[in-house]
């Protein structure tokens, strides 16, 4: 699949990227855009399966990313996140296993109150496994509401990494928004 060297520079342009967008976002129109804003997030986050590869088990995947990129008015975001993950596998005793997802992020969103606001969004991009290296398809997905209250975030959805049977999460976040 990935060698590791192919990881390690796909992490670093996804690094690159993600300090950049600050930069951006405040050179764009003198930093004095009325519409655009520069965003980000970090969150925490867990996530239980109900399959893995075909079979009813229970996985755990905890998760700590963060996500950058570019809001017009309250309405709409668009951003490049990246998530450390670690699953803990409760069944035929494989132990614990490391990677990294990298990902698109789009959200729409409903402002409520000026400090609270109703998300929908999607994700989608690529997984990279560490421990074991290597590893079936890539493939990364995750959709679900969420709310925004003052600077808390609160996220839940469907996580599904790998296509066909692959991995089903259902997956919460909790973290900062600015």
């Amino acid at each position: 699949m990935f060698k590791k060297r192919q990881l390690t520079n796909c992490l670093g342009w996804l690094i690159a990227i993600l300090c950049c967008i600050p930069l951006s976002m405040s050179a764009a129109n003198g930093g004095n855009s009325k519409d655009i804003y520069y965003f980000g997030e970090y969150h925490l986050g867990y996530g239980t399966s109900s399959s893995v590869n075909g079979y009813s088990t229970y996985t755990g995947n905890v998760l700590l990313g963060t996500v950058q990129g570019v809001r017009y008015k309250e309405y709409f975001q668009l951003g490049i996140g990246a998530d450390a993950q670690m699953y803990t596998h409760y069944y035929k005793g494989q132990g614990i296993r490391y990677g990294v997802i990298g990902y698109g992020d789009a959200r729409f969103s409903y402002p409520v109150t000026d400090e609270f606001f109703v998300t929908l969004g999607g994700s989608f991009g690529a997984q990279f496994p560490i421990k074991p290296s290597g590893g079936g398809n890539p493939f990364y997905m995750e959709i679900g509401p969420g709310l925004i209250y003052k600077n808390l975030l609160f996220k839940t959805g469907l996580q599904k990494i790998g296509s066909g049977d692959g991995t089903s999460h259902f997956i919460i976040k909790i973290g900062f928004h600015f």
